[in-house]
């Protein structure tokens, strides 16, 4: 339920090899894939590719940069790590001014508010629509169902992005309401959800306490088989909390210290991370990486009403139950990862 700009790319690579090297037999197509396998990994410019897939690559490194390395990086790294996304960025969309990504990662760079960055989002998605369905004719051209398929996907995927953002942003702005709906845009296009916009959706429907609705939420994700993520407990947990259903809430908070490794310690120090900004970050479910992220987008629900301790109700409350129940479980551990504070939700 992420993408994978590394994989995205490759795909791009993929789809337009198979569009140039046209095989007459089943040998021969084999030893073409193997033959691209090897360019594209030592000399990858030596493929046959379009402005748009270049553009492509640089927005890939980018989201390399932004996601992956500036979350973590030293204090005196940070500036020359923005200035070196923002440059790839911008190249491009010297070659591709179309490209959806570096549209909205520029915008979201730039913008000095998320309100701001929101409205940005808001007044440009029709033009980011438009610009997918032109993307997407392409597969009228296809020579195979697979091809075709593969088309449509690399073309709608930015778009979903593009609207996985504007509900993930309109959560942190305060418009609930609007969040869902633009999570169930997303859904709509993209049943399977490889945005994860289900998972905004989850904490905008815990925000308004909308047990019904989060019941129909479950019912989408068992209907479509996703996995129960951590992102759908905690937002169970906040619900049944806010609705005074104490021990219902203190049974999900068991089920977490049961499932997730180092999950008491996570649950406890609560750190926030950077959101990413290509998308969310990809994790393996059931990981500790999965509870880690999920509780840093919690912070929305996690910091509501905070008191002089800096924490909000529900923080407070898990705070103090993880270590009666960590003893319950027998589970301790130690939180593998140095989170940094991300955008104060």
């Amino acid at each position: 339920m992420a993408f994978d700009p590394v994989q995205e790319d490759y795909e791009h690579m993929v789809l337009r090899f198979c569009q140039s090297e046209a095989s007459s037999s089943v040998s021969e197509a084999a030893h073409e894939l193997q033959d691209f396998g090897t360019r594209y990994a030592k000399e990858r410019d030596s493929l046959p590719q379009k402005d748009s897939d270049r553009a492509f690559h640089l927005v890939s490194e980018a989201a390399l940069i932004i996601d992956y390395r500036l979350p973590f990086a030293a204090d005196n790294a940070v500036d020359d790590l923005v200035t070196k996304a923002q440059k790839l960025l911008s190249e491009a969309l010297v070659l591709d001014r179309g490209n959806l990504d570096a549209q909205r990662m520029l915008a979201a760079a730039q913008s000095n508010t998320f309100e701001g960055y929101y409205r940005y989002l808001l007044e440009h998605e029709a033009e980011a629509k438009t610009t997918s369905e032109k993307m997407a004719e392409e597969a009228k051209t296809a020579t195979s169902e697979e091809e075709r398929s593969l088309i449509c996907r690399l073309a709608l995927a930015p778009y979903l992005r593009w609207i996985a953002a504007e509900a993930d942003r309109a959560l942190i702005c305060g418009h609930y309401r609007q969040s869902i709906e633009f999570a169930k845009k997303a859904i709509r296009l993209d049943p399977s959800d490889e945005a994860g916009a289900h998972l905004t959706a989850a904490y905008a429907l815990a925000k308004l306490e909308d047990a019904n609705g989060f019941t129909d939420l479950l019912e989408y994700v068992q209907h479509e088989s996703l996995p129960r993520s951590a992102w759908l407990d905690i937002a169970n947990i906040s619900i049944d909390f806010r609705l005074g259903f104490i021990d219902e809430a203190r049974v999900g908070l068991r089920h977490i210290l049961e499932r997730y490794p180092e999950a008491d310690t996570v649950l406890i120090q609560q750190h926030e991370l950077p959101d990413g900004v290509y998308s969310r970050l990809p994790v393996e479910t059931g990981s500790e990486d999965e509870l880690i992220l999920a509780v840093s987008e919690a912070a929305v629900l996690l910091q509501e009403g905070r008191d002089s301790q800096e924490r909000g109700t529900l923080a407070s409350w898990i705070a103090s139950e993880v270590p009666a129940l960590q003893a319950q479980t027998g589970r301790r551990g130690t939180l593998s990862h140095q989170g940094q504070k991300g955008d104060g939700r």
